[in-house]
């Protein structure tokens, strides 16, 4: 069922496994062992579960209050571990969940529930031509990513619709497309790469450029002749949050549509996750931490985005710009006075204090960093001020009347800090086109930037030519069909390879 079933039935929420067979186990010694049987289904906000009915039990102690498992977090060896067969007869597993079982559920059978963030079946797949790697997964969430290729669609009952939905891009490693279909978002991928790291690229990608945080609940990857399958746990809620979106979908400039600068913007992600992993884990974790927090109280979401620039800058930019704004004579003259220090006699603790005090003259920080990237014409004046208010505010918390102009002012500070924010991000991954810059109420300017190269790093170009609207091809595309889950791969694969 996961097999042929597992995009549609995870999109629907209507999952239902009969596990016919069903064990939860450690592999430690004494380890927990759980058998029995139950259904896996999934709940109004998105998570999977499963009540599971036990009848045999091993290593299961008694303790009022109740059993953790496992019982250290921290503890890789104390990993659970979930297997069932269904009544299809698939292999399904699951890991890395814990369970939490009272007292009262001590005497076989029982019944308890125990959560899981993702489900998985494993199936050898071989089919002639294929290249070495597959990726394949479905969101909910809105994607503004180009369009640059239409569709058919036939239905079963003969209507036939068009649709200008599909991104195609292409490099030597992969083939991706991006599919909007009307409630959801399919992509897949084939060639020869790292499928865990182009998933990574493809949900930053999409998500900070469409200001929505994907969820894939649906995923099938291959690397060589093992295809897995995967039906993941989401929060609804998440759905229908958004957060804005830093550059325009489509921008005439000069009488033409411009998408060559988005198409960019994800071959130079792709090119820093594999090639200055920092960089990327840092602006893809604050970005993650910046939507999460913008959805909730400003207190906190001020905070948060201000202390997301801060992580950026110190984890990627002071790095490069601390060089340039070392003085050696500057430093020189730091060396002496700390000597002159080390020969006062006066009590050591607070000698040591003063020591660590001068030592730190100079140093670059924040703000100061901010204001030589302000000089670079990186940034404007304005965002700096901003930032350095929304900085102090945030942390230094005091009460403030809820007036209209203070909303006003926080408005306009937020709205320059996520500028701020969004600059550089984009610069760490060399882009240079329409961006929006946010300030005026429902109507955020478009403007142009030039690349402004402060990390040295090489620019990567989208390769597949980008066609305009008289070149675009019209492709015949059934309506899809996930009955056999397998055949799709086959159709698609057959699709690629012609």
């Amino acid at each position: 069922m996961l097999l042929d079933k597992s995009f549609a039935i995870a999109r629907s929420g209507e999952l239902v496994i009969q596990c016919i067979e069903a064990c939860i186990y450690q592999k430690i010694d004494k380890g927990l062992r759980l058998e029995g049987h139950g259904i896996i289904k999934i709940n109004s906000v998105g998570s999977l579960y499963m009540e599971f009915v036990c009848l045999k039990s091993e290593n299961f102690p008694f303790d009022f209050g109740g059993n953790d498992f496992p019982k250290d977090l921290f503890d890789p060896e104390q990993e659970l571990f979930f297997e069932c067969l269904t009544l299809d007869g698939e292999k399904i597993e699951a890991n890395g969940f814990s369970l939490k079982i009272t007292e009262f559920n001590t005497y076989r059978p029982f019944k308890f529930i125990v959560g899981f963030a993702e489900i998985y079946s494993q199936v050898p797949f071989n089919y002639p031509g294929q290249r070495k790697s597959f990726l394949c997964f479905e969101v909910n969430e809105l994607s503004r990513v180009p369009k640059n290729k239409g569709n058919t669609t036939t239905s079963t009952l003969g209507g036939e619709s068009w649709s200008f939905n599909q991104t195609v891009l292409k490099s030597d490693e992969f083939e991706i497309s991006i599919i909007d279909h009307k409630e959801y978002v399919e992509v897949y991928a084939n060639g020869d790469f790292d499928v865990d790291k182009l998933f990574q690229a493809l949900r930053f990608y999409i998500g900070f450029t469409s200001g929505t945080l994907p969820q894939a609940y649906a995923m099938s990857k291959r690397s060589g002749s093992e295809l897995t399958h995967y039906v993941r746990s989401i929060r609804n809620s998440i759905k229908s949050q958004s957060i804005p979106h830093p550059i325009p979908e489509n921008i005439l400039i000069d009488g033409v549509i411009d998408v060559k600068s988005h198409y960019d913007l994800f071959f130079n992600i792709w090119h820093v996750l594999n090639n200055h992993n920092v960089y990327f884990e840092s602006t893809y974790s604050q970005w993650k931490r910046v939507f999460a927090a913008f959805n909730t109280e400003s207190a906190l979401s001020n905070l948060t985005i201000s202390t997301s620039v801060e992580g950026i800058l110190i984890d990627i930019f002071m790095p490069k710009l601390v060089e340039e704004a070392r003085d050696e004579e500057y430093e020189k003259q730091k060396i002496e006075i700390i000597e002159k220090i080390k020969a006062l006699e006066i009590d050591p603790t607070k000698r040591n204090t003063i020591i660590k005090q001068v030592a730190g003259w100079g140093n670059l920080y924040a703000a100061k960093a901010l204001g030589m990237l302000v000089d670079k014409k990186l940034i404007s004046t304005a965002e700096k001020k901003a930032w350095e208010k929304l900085r102090h505010a945030a942390a230094h918390p005091k009460f403030t009347p809820h007036t209209i102009e203070r909303q006003i002012k926080e408005y306009h500070r937020v709205s320059s800090c996520i500028n701020l924010f969004n600059k550089l991000v984009l610069n760490v991954y060399s882009y240079s086109g329409a961006q929006f810059e946010f300030g005026e109420v429902r109507q955020p300017k478009i403007v142009l930037h030039d690349l402004v190269n402060i990390l040295g790093l090489e620019k990567q170009e989208a390769k597949n030519s980008v066609p305009m609207k008289p070149e675009i091809e019209k492709v015949e595309q059934a309506e899809p069909s996930r009955g056999v889950f397998v055949q799709k791969l086959k159709e698609i694969f057959s699709g690629l390879f012609k």
